[in-house]
């Protein structure tokens, strides 16, 4: 049995009829004109590249409406093809992928899908509506030469726009970790600690003897956090240990060990909804808050410069998410995938968390073009140059951001729709180069390096430039490749960054793990500005030795750095100073006091730090044979 599929016609609309099976009774009938006299042969006009006899070759001719109307009528009294109407329309099923990843047919139309999975016995009659524009976008005009086009200026004014408190590294912090930042995270970590107390626990719980937690040591608890990343332990508990191969006494100096365990126990970001209002529609809720307040304070603090990059990056996570994606490529192939828009310094501008095909925002068809619009919101207008790789690249959308005023430059895939044919088609050698223009300065060329390199570019010609490479000798290179090269680098700087100190751990709740990042995404952006507006250069790891330091209160410092005991057989006990008179100063015994004994000396060490009272014996060779920690 043959099908058929018939698509909507208007008038002036090219028209095609594929020929076979019953599509040769049909054809033989549209010979005929209203005169009934005949306006071709049986068998049809020649076609190139087609045999007389081939069934499958393909006769083209303009079709008014009312040719159109008397074909259908005439199928519909034939008998033989009243079978083929009978059949119903869930018959026909063509096999369209609906992958996640659109890198191979974002930009395909319903048509093209439908003609590459319809079967060669199957007649079709297809109208190919043309562009509102004015020009088809899979017959789009491509010319050997650059047309004359006004270039944009960048009318943005980058830099700060608000001013830190000094110069220290914890002002730049500051500047993204607002009040606001602490007063979210310490309300709703406390309001999470309640919900969990309020459950029946056990009382040997450590939740169950929670306290209130304040500012200042939820401060602490970042300082420590991300002090784990300058030292690496794979278990927590171990920071604690006073085992001789461990003993890192400045955590339990700061904070105990089952305080910090119940803080990351019960760190949130938002409301739980209640048992009586429903789940909420973002999947993104439990870390939406600080998403927010990440991308909000990004953008009262600081105007980003003219170009921009977009790329995605990975969060590592291996449990059960529903979104959770695989990249091939990427270091952490499994885990939460995210957009970022970057400087070329790896400052990050905004960030999009993908929450998989049913994201309302991004996800579906277009996808990957519904992301670069997302993140560019609020950059238009403004002349941004933007660099994207060949996984978001196409002519269409470079054209729909020349629209709002934003150039795009970076590679692109030979099998995306409305690409050149001639450039992707041409065989060229090493060192050469061929482009084409369209109407509207988008320029398509393909220059053939260790292999062939397709690029788009609205902003750049063809203009080769001399740089050196690897190796200080100097090449040829046309200027969009320069440039892309130059300025795409931003995401995957910050990603070296982040990976030089990673404070995450293993953790049973997906959420955490994302803030935990986003709080070291603030560190690296803190970090960025710091050396770019400071005046000062440090590298990232005296960058964070001084924030931990602030963070966790630490008087110790470079100019105040506390003295190293002495040995015990080098210290000397001393007589007080006596005062106007001849009495002198006096202080109770250490020694004594911890065996409850109230003595009064006036004889000290002088070369222990807190010169503590001691008597001359036993008391002072007692305090030095053992370890002063015991007093």
């Amino acid at each position: 049995m043959h099908r058929k599929k018939y698509i909507s016609h208007s008038e002036d609309t090219t028209t095609t009829v594929l020929n076979s099976g019953a599509g040769n009774r049909r054809k033989r009938k549209l010979e005929e004109d209203e005169n009934g006299k005949k306006t071709e042969a049986e068998t049809g006009p020649s076609v190139s590249g087609c045999s007389k006899n081939d069934p499958s070759r393909a006769l083209t001719k303009r079709l008014t409406e009312d040719d159109l109307r008397r074909l259908l009528s005439e199928t519909d009294s034939s008998g033989e093809d009243e079978d083929l109407w009978e059949e119903s329309a869930e018959d026909f099923h063509p096999e369209i992928s609906d992958s996640e990843d659109e890198s191979e047919d974002e930009d395909l139309g319903d048509s093209e899908r439908d003609r590459t999975n319809i079967s060669a016995t199957d007649t079709i009659i297809e109208t190919m509506a043309p562009n509102p524009s004015g020009t088809d976008r899979f017959c789009e005009m491509w010319k050997n030469e650059q047309p004359a086009i006004t270039r944009m200026p960048f009318a943005g004014c980058p830099g700060l726009k608000e001013s830190p408190a000094g110069n220290h590294p914890r002002n730049y912090f500051d500047l993204i970790a607002n009040e606001a930042f602490y007063d979210l995270l310490v309300s709703e970590t406390n309001r999470q600690a309640e919900t969990l107390q309020s459950a029946n626990v056990s009382p040997h719980a450590r939740i169950a003897d929670w306290k209130h937690m304040s500012r200042d040591e939820f401060q602490k608890f970042l300082g420590l956090l991300f002090h784990m990343g300058t030292i690496r332990l794979n278990r927590i508990q171990d920071y604690w240990k006073k085992d001789d191969l461990f003993n890192l006494t400045c955590f339990s100096r700061y904070m105990p060990r089952d305080r910090f365990l119940g803080i990351l126990q019960t760190l949130h970001f938002a409301a739980n909804p209640t048992e009586n209002e429903p789940l909420p529609e973002d999947k993104l809720f439990k870390i939406r808050p600080l998403i927010n307040h990440f991308q909000g304070r990004m953008h009262a603090i600081y105007s980003p410069a003219k170009d921009l990059s977009l790329d995605e990056s990975m969060v590592l996570w291996r449990g059960r998410l529903i979104f959770r994606q695989y990249m091939k490529g990427k270091r952490h192939k499994y885990g939460i995938k995210i957009y970022l828009l970057t400087e070329s310094s790896g400052i990050v501008i905004r960030m999009l968390v993908y929450t998989g095909s049913a994201d309302k925002e991004v996800g579906g068809q277009g996808h990957v073009r519904n992301v670069v619009h997302k993140l560019l919101q609020g950059r238009e207008g403004f002349g941004h140059s933007v660099y994207l790789d060949n996984y978001y690249n196409s002519v269409q959308l470079s054209r729909e951001l020349l629209g709002k005023e934003i150039y795009c430059t970076g590679t692109l895939r030979v099998n995306r729709a409305g690409n050149p044919k001639e450039i992707v088609s041409q065989k060229i050698k090493k060192g050469e180069i061929v482009k084409q223009w369209s109407h509207d300065g988008i320029c398509v060329l393909k220059w053939r390096d260790k292999r062939d390199v397709l690029v788009i570019t609205s902003e750049y010609g063809s203009q080769l430039l001399e740089v050196p490479n690897r190796k200080g000798i100097l090449k040829l290179k046309p200027e969009a490749i320069v440039m892309y090269n130059k300025f795409m680098r931003g995401i995957d700087h910050g990603d070296q960054m982040l990976a030089y100190y990673p404070c995450e751990h293993k953790s049973v709740k997906w959420y955490k793990k994302l803030g935990i990042h986003i709080f070291q995404l603030i560190i690296i952006n803190s970090y960025l500005l710091y050396q770019k507006y400071s005046g000062h250069k440090k590298t990232l790891y005296e960058f964070r030795i001084e924030l931990i330091r602030s963070l966790v209160g630490a008087q110790t410092g470079p100019t105040s750095r506390p003295s190293t005991p002495k040995p015990p057989e080098s210290h000397f006990p001393d007589f007080f100073p006596a005062d106007g008179g001849n009495r002198r100063k006096q202080k109770r015994c250490r020694v004594c006091h911890t065996k409850g004994v109230r003595k009064t000396v006036t004889t000290f060490c002088p070369d222990c730090p807190d010169e503590p009272g001691l008597c001359l014996r036993p008391c002072f060779i007692e305090y030095h044979g053992k370890m002063p920690e015991k007093y």
